[in-house]
């Protein structure tokens, strides 16, 4: 009795510790102001008639059209409606996704008084042994989407991309794209063929991926030769949109680039941005982490936070191969670190600087795919991914940070050959007879091979695909090696352990809704100083069911929007969560503004899945 009482208190806790984070959670940053992305049903992709019928007596204006991924960006003559509009857009039976047209912040930190040092990064990443091998090569085209480049600059000049098919300086869209003299990039934010930067970052981000190099001036790149192609999507204010960034992915596209420089992010998910990458499945697209030194599998801060097969997220190291201190991290969503502390690159007008940031580690990331593919064209999008991540130095600052626990390595990129499966890391790294384990790494491709605990005792597999695993532990397992078996091979071992004790705390809320007017937001926390791990099932009265885990570092507090972090959208479920030690959680429903939230009842049952359960005793 007295055990239940500690865990109600605790819950009233929490309740009080959640609205002093849920200002914070609702107040994220706001969209460009009336604007609505809508994405229709493959379905309906040809259907104008549908279409105008979803538009019609909705006082919206259609200003843009993506093709390449059917979207439109549309704009409300009231903007207090946003919320009203796109609610109903998504009620129509044509409209895939209606969603706010969020906004983009840079990711670089400009110090006070700006360094002008020497370029460490490069020497960090092994560069000069890569240059020995291969120095990069204009037929390889990276987009870069920022605030446009300086196309003056006298160490970019002799890099820039330059259309083929344009004819610059006549005022005639020769190759009828859409863009006047777009000889060297576009400017999605006006539409027009000049990305001329008027703020400095595009153009430090352009000179860490290819300032020419060997050329008796300024710096050297990553590359010492490359094609830049610029895509200006943010304006002098540091801000750009969702919109703009699709409209720069679409050219990018169209004119052929192979990796896509993403040194932006915020913290607003978007199911039409993750839709357009994931559609550009032959690009590779880097991204930075952010910077605000949180943990993006509890916070994720979006387009770096996207789980994608063609993407690759990117946290900042110092010299001393220390995470920065604001930079963001993740062991599940963080990909791998390079250098963002004091580096020195090209800048307004026609000079150098130094910057910090995530936006400064993102392009080092650019720079090495661009160099291996100029050492191998014919590398697929997967095996340019995993030639980054699986040749990284493991760094022990990094390790349990990030997914690779390594900073990037162009020399080992270059010269080691990559093949096989490779397990990155197991979440959790300890759990019971039957409890969910999920498998990160690469290469475990899409036909199901086996996963095989000490002793060669096979795990059941839940869930397969080249990146990720899930497993229960199987009868008869004990504390030892794991490992997966595919057609190509065996992975490498990681140690897992075998706990004999079954769970102990069980809560469950039976009844939980997302809908287009309600939201079901989960909050889970640890009040102990050592981590501990909560297994969660999700079963939908539509049949559909998921289980997954979370691990809460010491006194972690984790809220979770159901929709976006879990998948679970426009039906009701309910939600089980287990843990060996004990924990808190919180089921909240609200409206889609936050201006009333209601607390839902738990109830508190035995790890035994077909006990009865119990509610909760005050």
């Amino acid at each position: 009795m007295g055990k239940i009482k500690h865990r109600c208190c605790y819950l009233i806790i929490l309740f009080v510790l959640f609205f002093t984070s849920i200002t914070a959670f609702a107040d994220q940053s706001l969209p460009e102001e009336g604007e609505i992305l809508v994405q229709f049903k493959k379905h309906v992709e040809n259907d104008l008639s549908i279409k105008r019928e979803a538009f019609e007596g909705m006082g919206i204006n259609v200003i843009k059209y993506f093709p390449l991924s059917d979207v439109y960006l549309v704009r409300t003559s009231n903007a207090q409606s946003l919320v009203h509009t796109i609610n109903r857009l998504k009620a129509h039976p044509g409209v895939q996704y209606a969603e706010p047209n969020y906004k983009r912040y840079l990711m670089a930190l400009i110090p006070d008084d700006p360094l002008f040092g020497s370029q460490w990064g490069l020497s960090k990443i092994f560069s000069p042994a890569a240059w020995e091998i291969e120095q990069g090569d204009r037929n390889v085209l990276v987009a870069v989407a920022d605030t446009g480049v300086d196309l003056n600059h006298s160490d970019l000049t002799g890099n820039l991309w330059t259309n083929p098919r344009e004819i610059c300086n006549n005022g005639i869209d020769d190759d009828i794209d859409g863009y006047v003299d777009n000889c060297h990039g576009i400017n999605a934010i006006t539409g027009s063929g000049n990305p001329m930067d008027d703020y400095g970052h595009g153009t430090h981000v352009s000179g860490i991926i290819g300032a020419a190099g060997n050329n008796g001036i300024g710096i050297s790149g990553v590359n010492w030769q490359v094609s830049l192609m610029a895509l200006k999507i943010i304006g002098s204010s540091g801000t750009g949109t969702v919109a703009d960034e699709i409209e720069a992915i679409e050219f990018a596209r169209q004119k052929g680039a192979k990796v896509f420089n993403m040194s932006y992010g915020g913290y607003n998910y978007s199911d039409i941005e993750r839709q357009t990458i994931a559609s550009s499945e032959d690009m590779l697209f880097v991204a930075a982490a952010c910077n605000e030194a949180r943990n993006n599998d509890i916070t994720p801060c979006y387009p770096a936070s996207f789980e994608l097969p063609n993407l690759i997220s990117v946290a900042a190291s110092t010299q001393d191969d220390d995470l920065v201190i604001f930079s963001n991290y993740g062991k599940k969503s963080v990909s791998v670190a390079a250098p963002g502390f004091d580096i020195l690159s090209t800048y307004l007008p026609n000079t150098y600087v130094s910057l910090n940031g995530t936006s400064m580690a993102t392009p080092f990331v650019s720079g090495l795919a661009a160099l291996i593919l100029a050492r191998n064209p014919g590398f697929s999008v997967t095996q340019l991914k995993d030639q980054i991540l699986r040749t990284v130095d493991k760094i022990p600052a990094l390790d349990g940070k990030i997914l690779t626990d390594g900073r990037i390595n162009a020399y080992r990129a270059l010269t080691e050959t990559v093949s096989g499966p490779y397990i990155y890391n197991i979440s959790p790294t300890k759990g019971s007879i039957g409890s969910i384990v999920t498998i990160r790494g690469s290469n475990f491709k899409t036909v199901q091979g086996a996963v095989l605990f000490t002793g060669d005792i096979e795990a059941p597999v839940t869930s397969w695909s080249n990146e990720k695993i899930f497993i229960k532990v199987p009868a008869g397992a004990v504390t030892g090696a794991i490992r997966v078996i595919t057609s190509e091979g065996t992975s490498n071992s990681v140690n897992f352990e075998v706990t004999f004790y079954p769970t102990n705390i069980r809560i469950l809320f039976p009844h939980a809704l997302n809908d287009d007017k309600t939201r079901s937001l989960i909050i889970f926390s640890n009040p102990f100083d050592s981590p501990i791990t909560v297994y969660i099932r999700f079963a939908a009265t539509s049949g559909k069911n998921m289980l997954t885990s979370i691990i809460l570092d010491s006194h972690e507090k984790i809220i979770f929007d159901s929709a976006y972090h879990f998948g679970f959208a426009n039906e009701s479920f309910s939600v089980d969560c287990q843990s060996e030690d004990f924990f808190a959680a919180v089921l909240l429903m609200a409206n889609q503004d936050f201006s009333n939230i209601t607390f839902i009842p738990y109830f508190i049952g035995s790890a035994d899945l077909n006990a009865p359960i119990k509610p909760p005793i005050f």
